[in-house]
C-alpha cells in the first residue's frame, strides 16, 4: 500500500481529528499525538501517603501540559476531558491493586456550582463509576461556601474550611474513592476526611489528579 493510500484509509478510520494540545492532525486513537502524549507521560508522578488514618494518592506533578488540561477541564468548558482523566484513574487503580466499590467526589459549594454550570470533580466521578462499573453517590456536601483558597495561608486555609463539608451518608462499610483534581496544602482533603471519619464512614481513598 502506498503512503498516501495508508493516510487514507486511516482518515477514514479515525476521521479528521486534531490533538487537544498542539492542534496537529490526529490518525490514531486518544486526544492527543505521539510527541504530545510522551510530554504528559513525563509528567507522572505517582505518590501515595498515610493521613491521619487513610490514603491520599495523586497521579501527576502538576506542571505543563498536565496544568493545562486541568485548567481547560474547569474553565473552558474543556468537560470532555474527564473521560480522558477517569481512564487515568481506573489504570492507576488497576496498577496499584485498589478495588473501590463506590465513587465519589469533593463537592463545590451548589451556588459556585450553578455559576459555573457544572462541577468538574462530579465529572470525574460520574465517567470513573461508569468505567468501574460500580456506584457513584455523593458522600459529601458542602454546608457552606468559602473563599479562594489559593490566596489563603496554610492557618487561614484551616480557618476558611473549618465547616464546610457535611457528611451525605453514614455508617456506610464500603471502600470509598473520593476525587479531586489537585492538592496544594492538603487542607480541604484533611477536613473532608474527618467529616467522614465522623460520620462512620472509614473506608475511603482519596486520590487527585495532581499535586
Amino acid at each position: 500500500m502506498r503512503y498516501d493510500d495508508r493516510m487514507d484509509s486511516q482518515r477514514l478510520l479515525w476521521g479528521d481529528r486534531q490533538c487537544e494540545v498542539c492542534r496537529e492532525e490526529l490518525f490514531c486513537e486518544g486526544l492527543f499525538c505521539p510527541t504530545c502524549q510522551r510530554e504528559i507521560d513525563k509528567l507522572l508522578y505517582p505518590v501515595a501517603s498515610r493521613n491521619e488514618g487513610y490514603l491520599l494518592a495523586s497521579m501527576y506533578h502538576y506542571d505543563g501540559l498536565i496544568r493545562d488540561l486541568l485548567r481547560k477541564m474547569k474553565f473552558q468548558e474543556g468537560r470532555y476531558l474527564s473521560r480522558f482523566f477517569a481512564g487515568e484513574i481506573v489504570r492507576f487503580l488497576e496498577e496499584n491493586e485498589i478495588f473501590a466499590e463506590a465513587v465519589s467526589w469533593i463537592p463545590m459549594h451548589r451556588r459556585k456550582e450553578r455559576r459555573r454550570g457544572f462541577d468538574h470533580a462530579k465529572d470525574l466521578a460520574v465517567e470513573t463509576a461508569k468505567m468501574l462499573d460500580i456506584p457513584f453517590l455523593p458522600i459529601l456536601r458542602r454546608a457552606k461556601p468559602t473563599r479562594a483558597l489559593y490566596s489563603l495561608t496554610a492557618k487561614e486555609r484551616i480557618g476558611e474550611l473549618k465547616g464546610a463539608f457535611e457528611a451525605a451518608l453514614k455508617e456506610d462499610e464500603r471502600l470509598w474513592l473520593v476525587l479531586d483534581d489537585i492538592l496544594t496544602t492538603g487542607s480541604t482533603v484533611d477536613e473532608a476526611a474527618k467529616i467522614l471519619q465522623e460520620a462512620t464512614i472509614v473506608n475511603f481513598v482519596f486520590l487527585v489528579i495532581a499535586r
